[in-house]
Order: structure tokens, then sequence, then C-alpha cells
């Protein structure tokens, strides 16, 4: 798994201008910033295969998920940074009181000499964990003494300092605050008006940081005070998970009756911005492991903000057509398009297309090549829209199947989205992808089951593609006859966690490469290889009822000027629509069934 880290960090677009939004009606839209090119890098570098929703919380909405060193009892800062790797974090909030490593039995503060912090930086950086908070006991007693602390977080890269505080000392931390552009957050307790009322007249610079668990203690209703402090909010400590079923005992993260999700909510609604969440242990002894089912709770009470805050982006991401086309590419696109259909529709066809607004080059072409498809050939009616919401089962059945042109914005977070299009598909609908389709839903493990694919490592280069079912109706354009072509194809792996989702014992490979006559196609190193030297370019396979199909060309532009593609990408969409027949046997078992007439 951790091989991937910085490969997949480096392939996450960073799609929003990271403006709050809020959920309910009347209040602002969330600011869409176009991507136009390959993803950026995420913060820290995080592994995205089991916390996939944390590490979008922090591309989308700039919410922050970590946890403090000290839940560790016992270890080390450079200890406690293996173990957050270990759960797939990015972020730790530091401790004053802990020293700094075995080797280093130095407490975690301003003592420290360069060297020591130069082999703390270090010992985070190869761990992928960035000390986004440091939490002291105290400021000191003088105002030197506070800007040694300042100092040290500064050079430690913090962003937030966390501490208690008298409201008389408050005017020159705040000082100290804007001068060094680090954040200082307050531990609050008890009556937030009071809490507001110390805070009034200091800059944005300071804020609190709350223990929902502590607020309980105390008699504070969370929801409520959250809506009093609002924007003074920058931090976060939630203790409790749970299967959040909604009683008292068992509400996540230590929210009690008030419940994780319904707390998010309120914080999503408020525009609450920057936040950073701690989770804690519950105190049993296998600290990890608690802190894992923490995690796992968290992510399922965030799930509802996420997705609603994707459903109402994606209402503001516009279809790439063909305006974006030169007139010679729009001659030559329109040049290379079948005129008739390999099947008659059985009945009038709408096909859904989505593209996300994506940044691939391509884009353009592929949406204006299947509009000329639909329209030259009467196949289907093309229905362009990134609206998330017509994935959802009440609106999806309006469709014959959906196509996701290199779509690499997500489309899983909303859990009635991801019911949706697996229903749609299990119940007959056809669903269609396009090189980077792979990635729109590539932390969901029924999709990419569905699909066949997972993110899949990938280069630019030229490979001779083999016709691997030359009976099928889709390769028909083909005959038997391989062919050279240039493109950013996808090596889906065979290892780690994605490693169990493309195999010909689940899909029909209709092309792949030809090893034979592209022997440097593995060459390189993990994940590009693969033991059985099997890579496909694009498959069908059945799922329930439905059909599926996808491609990992689709890279380069040439492909929509190539009347063989178009065709066969043509015999593709009737498929997934319903009205090509194609045999969706897994390849292996057809290898079995030929081994067993041999014998």
């Amino acid at each position: 798994m951790k091989c991937y880290k910085m490969l997949l960090s480096v392939m996450l677009i960073a799609m929003t201008a990271g403006t709050a939004a809020c959920a309910q009606p009347g209040s602002p839209a969330p600011t869409v910033a176009q991507a136009s090119g390959p993803r950026g890098p995420v913060p820290v570098g995080r592994s995205l295969w089991r916390v996939p929703t944390i590490v979008e919380l922090g591309q989308f909405l700039n919410w922050k998920v970590g946890v403090p060193s000290s839940a560790f009892q016992g270890l080390t800062l450079s200890e406690a940074a293996i173990r957050i790797d270990d759960l797939e974090l990015g972020y730790v909030e530091g401790s004053n009181t802990q020293w700094v490593s075995p080797e280093i039995r130095k407490n975690l503060d301003y003592n420290l000499t360069p060297a020591d912090l130069t082999v703390v930086k270090n010992r985070l950086r190869k761990f992928h964990v960035q000390m986004l908070a440091y939490r002291v006991d105290t400021l000191g007693p003088d105002d030197a003494t506070s800007r040694k602390v300042f100092e040290f977080a500064k050079a430690m890269g913090v962003e937030m300092i966390v501490s208690t505080a008298v409201p008389a000392s408050l005017p020159a931390i705040d000082k100290l605050a804007n001068e060094f552009d680090i954040n200082f957050a307050i531990e609050s307790r008890g009556d937030p008006k009071r809490t507001l009322a110390e805070l009034q007249g200091l800059s944005n610079h300071v804020g609190v940081q709350v223990d929902v668990g502590n607020w309980l203690q105390d008699g504070v209703d969370p929801q409520r005070a959250m809506t009093q402090l609002k924007d003074r909010v920058m931090a976060l400590s939630l203790h409790d998970r749970s299967s959040l079923k909604g009683t008292s005992r068992e509400m996540p993260l230590g929210c009690g009756v008030v419940g994780t999700k319904q707390l998010l909510q309120e914080l999503y609604k408020l525009g609450v911005k920057p936040l950073f969440f701690t989770l804690n242990t519950t105190g049993d002894v296998d600290t990890t492991a608690d802190l894992a089912r923490s995690v796992d709770g968290f992510e399922q009470a965030v799930l509802p903000v996420l997705g609603d805050y994707m459903i109402r982006r994606s209402k503001l991401l516009t279809i790439r057509g063909a305006e974006e086309l030169a007139p010679d590419i729009k001659h030559a696109i329109e040049a290379a398009i079948p005129r008739t259909a390999p099947a008659k529709p059985i009945k009038p066809r709408k096909l859904l297309i989505m593209d996300g607004h994506m940044g691939h080059a391509p884009i353009p072409n592929a949406n204006y090549a299947l509009e000329l498809m639909g329209k030259s050939t009467g196949a289907f009616e093309v229905v362009f829209s990134n609206d998330l919401d017509n994935l959802k089962y009440d609106k999806i059945r309006q469709f014959d199947a959906v196509m996701l042109n290199s779509i690499e914005s997500d489309i899983s977070a909303d859990p009635t989205v991801r019911a949706g299009l697996l229903r749609f598909v299990r119940e007959g609908g056809g669903l269609g992808g396009i090189h980077a389709a792979s990635w729109s839903a590539a932390f969901w493990p029924e999709f990419m089951e569905m699909l066949g694919a997972s993110q899949g490592p990938h280069r630019v280069q030229s490979a001779t593609v083999k016709i691997d079912d030359p009976d099928s109706p889709l390769t028909k354009a083909f005959g038997s006859q391989s062919f050279t072509y240039t493109d950013e194809y996808y090596r889906m792996t065979d290892t780690g966690p994605q490693g169990a989702y493309y195999s010909r014992d689940k899909v029909r490979v209709l092309l792949s490469v030809d090893m034979a006559k592209t022997p440097d196609f593995n060459a390189g190193h993990a994940p590009f290889i693969r033991q059985d030297n099997d890579y496909a370019v694009a498959w069908i396979k059945g799922y329930g009822k439905g059909r599926v199909f996808f491609s990992t060309m689709g890279h380069t532009p040439q492909m929509f000027t190539d009347a063989k593609l178009n065709e066969f990408l043509l015999a593709a969409m009737q498929f997934i629509i319903g009205d090509l027949p194609a045999d969706t046997t897994p390849s292996a078992e057809l290898g079995a069934k030929s081994e067993d007439r041999k014998n």
C-alpha cells in the first residue's frame, strides 16, 4: 500500500477554491475553480486507500483531520508518527510535554537545537505527516517566552498553537499571532458566550479549540455552542467512536445525544473553516486499532456533508464542448464519425455523459464525437450534464446508460448517489468509462468492482494493441488486425488493495497490449509491472443485469479522428445502452473451456 503514497498524491486535483459551502437553502453556493492540468499534490502526500473521505475533506472543504501525538501514551513524537502513518492520516497535533524521539530525549519545545529541529522535521517528512497544530500547557510567564513559542512553531511549519490563556494576555497573543501568521486556539470550556466575550475585538488569528466531550460534561449543547462561536472555532477534539445508530451510547466521537453527523452538518451549514479535527482514543489497550475505528466512524459521519458539497459543486461544472475545438479539429472528427450504427435501436435511447469539467485535453473531442455519433446514426440521444443529482435513482432511470468521459471529479461521496448508480446498473442499466473515468470513484470499492478498474499507474507511450476478442461485435472494426497507437495506457496493477479489481476472471478483455511487439511496456518499477504481463486496454463485463464498458485509451485526441476507434466506441455505446448484445463471459473462463475441449 505505502509504495503508492507519493504516486497517488500527485494524481489528485485541487478542484476548488476552498471557499465554504452551506447545505441549507439560501446559503451561498460553493465557488468552483476550473481544473486545467494534472492533479496537484495533496498536502503531505497521503495515500488514499483507507481514508478517502478524509483526504477529500481537506481538498474541498479545507477540513483537516489528524491525531494528537499524545494519544499514544508512552511513545515519543517520532514513534507516534509511525503509528499515524499506519492510520493513513496526514496530520498530527504535537505537544510540548512529549519527547522528540528515543535518541533525542528532549521535550518538543523551543529549547531544541537547530540540529534537533532538522531531525524532527525529517522524521515527520519521512512518514508524510505534517504537524498542523502544536499544544503547549502554557505560553510562559512573559512576552519573551511567548515569542519563543511562536518562533518554534513557525520553524516547525505549524499553523495553529493550542493552549490556555487568561483574558488579559490575549491582546499580546493576538499581536504575536498576526506577526507570525499562526493561529492561536484557546481551549474552550463552559459557557461559549463568555468565551466570545473574551475574544471581542481580537483578530481572526485567535479562536477556540473545542473538546466536545468536555462541553458535554459541562452541560453545553455542542450544536448551539457552534452556532454561537461560528468562525471562532478553529479545532475540534473528538473522542468516542460509534456505529452511528443514534442512541446516546452509540453516538460517534464524543458527541453524546447530539450526534457527530448533526454536529458536522451544523459546522458545514455555518461555513466554518479552516477547521482541524483531532480524533482521539477511547482508552483501549491497542491505541492504533482503537483510533482506526474512530477514523472509520468519522468517515461515515462526514460522508453526507462531503456528498452534499460535491453535488452542489457539480451543478456549477459546465460540460466541455465543441466550442473548445479548432475548426480543423472539428472537421477531422466529423470525417471520422460512423454514419450507420452496428445495431438498430430497440427504442429511443438516452445516454448521459459526464466529464466533471476535468483537465484532460481530449475531453471536448470525445464529447463532440459521441454527440455526432448519436445524431448521425440515430442510435441515441446525448444528454450532457455534470449534475450528480442525475445519478440518484429517481433521476438516473430516465437514461439507458451513463458515460464517464475521463471524469476524475469525485462522484461517490453522497450515499444516495452511490446507491442510485449501483442499483441502476445492477437492474439493467449501462455504465461506460474512458481513460480517467476509473478515478471518478477511485476510493469506492463497489464502483471499482463494477468497473473492473482502479486508478492504475500510467504513462504515455506507443504500444501495439492486439484484438483479444475478434468475435465480439464491439471489435468488428479491427477485424483481427492489431494496431499501433500512442496513449497514456493504464496498468491495472495486480498487487496492493487496488489489485483486487481488474482480473480476466472478472472481465471480458477486448483489447490488450501485445507484449511480444511492445517489450518495453512494463519497463520501469512497481507498480507498472504485472507479474502476468497482462495489460488490458479495453473490456466489457456484466454487473447484475447491467452492462459495463471501460477503455484505458482516451488521453490523446487522435483517438477521435480515427475511424476505426470511433466505430469501436460507437459499438461500445450501443452495448452499454442495451442495443448491441455481446458475450461478457470473463476471458479466463473462455480459456478454461478451451482447455477442457482439448482434453
